[in-house]
């Protein structure tokens, strides 16, 4: 239910948490129905009145209900990081630096002065947002990963290998065009314009290191 998902992972975490634990119990209850109808059909379970057979009993129901709040907990926690620096950081694929070739996309607003001077800071940044927004998903269907956002652009950033298979790195630029261009009506609406971008690719040996302590991040480094 990917579309329900995109929209409630907007919400603030709290509001996140709250609805994408009311909506798990809602499937898992309707499930439990569905099978308990099955399985008494079948004759796997003895006759019992409808409404005991398809009501999750209460422990089951809290038992389901913190297993989720624990789902729903590491999703948060994995679309906070990046899904590839959530994986990265759990198996500590980069504790100790990793030599490896990767290849980057530089993707940028251009001219952003100029909506800044006209409308002001607060509204570049929500117009900056709605931006980098739009990148998720092409991002995430060209199985590439964002690893940072500077000032009016995105770092997006694919192991060499992953990146140049079926020209994904590639294809992602143009699937971020496409999507504005399709939603070039939403984007005048709501901010007078349709964003102008610019791109550049770059790929090659690079050391990859989880580093920090308080605070951990995975950086690139360029080989000297």
């Amino acid at each position: 239910m990917r579309p329900l998902y995109r929209r409630i992972e907007r919400l603030p975490t709290f509001a996140f948490i709250v609805a994408a634990l009311v909506i798990y119990e809602i499937l898992m209850s309707i499930g439990y129905a569905l099978a308990t109808l099955l399985m008494r059909s079948l004759g796997f379970i003895p006759p019992r009145p409808l409404a005991e057979a398809i009501v999750m009993p209460f422990n089951v129901f809290l038992y389901a209900l913190a297993v989720c709040a624990l789902i729903v907990f590491i999703l948060r926690v994995r679309d906070l990081l990046g899904r590839e620096v959530f994986t990265s950081m759990l198996i500590s694929r980069y504790r100790r630096p990793v030599k490896e070739e990767r290849v980057f996309l530089f993707i940028d607003l251009a001219d952003p002065t100029a909506f800044a001077e006209k409308h002001g800071d607060l509204r570049a940044q929500e117009y900056l947002k709605a931006l980098f927004a739009a990148f998720a998903e092409p991002v995430r269907r060209h199985k590439g990963a964002i690893d940072d956002y500077v000032g009016d652009a995105a770092i997006v950033t694919w192991r060499l290998e992953r990146g140049i298979k079926f020209a994904r790195c590639v294809r992602c630029v143009f699937d971020i065009l496409d999507d504005i261009d399709a939603n070039a009506a939403t984007w005048r609406k709501n901010f007078g314009q349709v964003p102008r971008l610019r791109a550049a690719l770059h790929g090659g040996f690079i050391i990859t290191a989880e580093i920090g302590v308080d605070h951990h991040k995975i950086t690139f480094s360029a080989i000297r």
